[in-house]
């Protein structure tokens, strides 16, 4: 998961920097003809966009730190039905 973040992180900073520049006339096209309505729906996304960029990297530094944990030891053991608790098919 990871892995797959971290190969990813690049285009989606692209194109959420797109979405962002996209927006800008949007903001002031509505702020220009008073729909604020407009306005708070791209504030809103320009959020989503910032929300995700902070999800993602932190995303990736969590899962640096996950291998080494006890927590993932545990569960790797769930996985490869090591702890004897899972004896049916999924």
């Amino acid at each position: 998961m990871t892995e797959k973040l971290k190969s990813e992180l690049p285009e989606m900073l692209k194109e959420h920097t797109a979405i962002v520049t996209a927006l800008k006339p949007l903001i002031d096209a509505s702020k220009k003809e008073n729909k604020m309505e407009y306005t708070h729906f791209a504030d809103k996304l320009i959020l989503h966009c910032k929300e995700r960029r902070i999800g993602s990297i932190s995303g990736i530094r969590i899962g640096w730190r996950i291998p080494e944990t006890k927590a993932h030891r545990i569960i790797s053991k769930f996985r490869n039905n090591e702890m004897g608790w899972f004896h049916g098919k999924i």
